[in-house]
């Protein structure tokens, strides 16, 4: 701005002094952003001489104006302002885009013999509307940059969608609450305790960073919300602001993404010598209160309810890899899904059992087939033990299986392997027997840099393994919840 005062100065040599007032946008109110006299400084700590009947007329008509002689212009020359400023000649031009007053600039001599002329107004006019627009451009690169820092903001705890949700004015930021139907997910680390009892702090937190900043991402991008992280634990959900028909199947989905990925960051951990993680998912479906709480000084938006309660004990009662579901989650999504029912169980605060269900499988409509998350032994057609792996997905049409291998070993094309696939729900391994379609020459899964290998579920051997990853099967439990809590 002082650039275009001085400028004024050069081009009006009759000024004794011009100013720039701007209009904020939250109280309207004229603040002066610049000033120049030709003779002197304007004290910073002095407030702005200005007269009121001039920047009237301006905001008033949305016009410039032009007082060849103030003192003898019947619109100022009684007005006090004009004669307690000695304002002789004056020009005033508005800051306008389209019809939006940004503000005016004023150039004014207190002397006598010193007049502007209409021409010297024409030249102001045109130089306003200059300046109008680069103010206009300077406040709009303004707000994108805040907008831009607000939205950044944002999403270190919230997904993109919800942001542009809360940026929209869709969810309120006020210390209040709504009632929603959605589904609350639940996950924890198991044996996080004694993990951290063996490792120094600083370990700890970096390696719960990493994890979490898998799992935060894979929430986000299945339009899930993380509502808050507390040590090795995570709470996301799904149906705010707006609840979805889908909602029940991107959580439980996400769940099985977890998993999976989780697994992939475990070969990390092995390369780099460190324990492996395992981790417990247990989701609900149910009404519950969103909204802010706190004070005007420190906000935070969480979700209360019986059915997030139950949503985290169904989470304490999970085991490594498993994802257990409620029969709320389980109805909408049973045609999707495979699970196996578990054993009625007590919960607190209800005064019935309920039902739970152990998901090992989705059919998956972004994949065109199925994903799960089933850690598995691998061996030859003569027993012997090969390695471990996990089944990530599978194409039911064509029995394809995909097989993630973290274990150096070279494998025929056409080969016979056994899978002993892991399962907490079963006394017995769930066996399926698979033929490789491709070699495996001297594959090394170090770090994440794991093998995928595309196997053949040969189907006279596999009817219990076929059924169990068809979705829409449920087939029960053969443990007790006492069992279940010793594996």
């Amino acid at each position: 701005m002082q650039r275009i005062l001085d400028r004024l100065l050069d081009i009006f040599p009759a000024a004794d002094r011009s100013f720039i007032l701007l209009r904020e946008s939250h109280s309207q109110k004229l603040i002066p952003v610049g000033v120049k006299q030709r003779h002197g400084e304007q004290d910073p700590n002095e407030e702005l001489a200005l007269s009121q009947s001039i920047i009237k007329e301006v905001f008033t008509n949305k016009r410039s104006i032009l007082s060849v002689d103030a003192m003898d212009d019947d619109r100022f020359s009684q007005q006090a302002s004009i004669i307690n400023l000695s304002i002789r000649s004056m020009m005033c031009s508005p800051l306008l885009v389209g019809d939006e007053l940004l503000g005016l600039i004023q150039v004014e001599t207190n002397e006598s013999e010193q007049q502007f002329m209409p021409e010297d107004l024409q030249v102001l006019t045109g130089l306003s509307s200059q300046v109008a627009i680069a103010v206009k451009n300077a406040q709009l690169n303004e707000e994108i940059e805040a907008e831009t820092a607000r939205r950044t903001s944002l999403q270190r705890y919230f997904s993109p969608k919800f942001v542009d949700m809360l940026m929209s004015g869709d969810v309120t930021t006020a210390l209040s609450g709504k009632t929603y139907l959605g589904t609350i997910l639940f996950a924890d680390i198991i044996g996080f305790t004694a993990m951290s009892e063996a490792m120094a702090p600083a370990d700890v937190l970096a390696k719960l960073n990493r994890y979490l900043t898998i799992i935060q991402k894979l929430i986000y991008e299945n339009d899930g919300n993380v509502d808050k992280v507390n040590g090795d634990g995570i709470m996301a959900f799904w149906g705010v602001p707006h609840s979805d028909k889908s909602d029940e199947a991107n959580a439980v989905y996400t769940a099985l993404q977890m998993q999976r990925h989780l697994w992939s960051f475990n070969l990390d951990l092995q390369a780099e010598n460190q324990p492996p993680i395992h981790m417990g998912i247990g989701l609900n479906t149910g009404d519950f209160v969103a909204g802010n709480i706190g004070s005007e000084d420190k906000i935070e938006f969480t979700l209360i309810g019986d059915h997030v309660n139950l949503a985290s004990r169904i989470e304490h009662l999970s085991g490594r890899n498993q994802v257990l579901i409620s029969e709320a989650t389980w109805q909408p999504i049973k045609h999707l899904v495979s699970a196996v029912q578990l054993p009625p169980f007590m919960v607190k605060g209800k005064s019935t059992p309920i039902t739970i269900y152990s998901i090992r499988g989705m059919e998956s409509h972004e994949q065109n087939g199925y994903i799960m998350a089933l850690p598995c032994h691998i061996l030859d057609e003569n027993g012997r033990h090969l390695g471990r792996g996990i089944l990530t997905d599978s194409t039911p049409l064509s029995n394809g299986l995909c097989l993630r291998l973290s274990t150096h070993m070279e494998i025929e094309r056409e080969t016979v392997l056994t899978l002993q696939v892991e399962t907490v729900e079963y006394h017995q391994p769930l066996v399926c027997v698979v033929k490789v379609n491709s070699a495996l020459k001297g594959a090394h899964g170090g770090g994440s840099s794991y093998t995928k290998v595309v196997l053949t579920l040969m189907q006279e051997h596999n009817e219990d393994m076929i059924e169990f990853l068809r979705p829409g099967s449920c087939v029960a439990t053969n443990y007790t919840w006492n069992d279940l809590k010793r594996r």
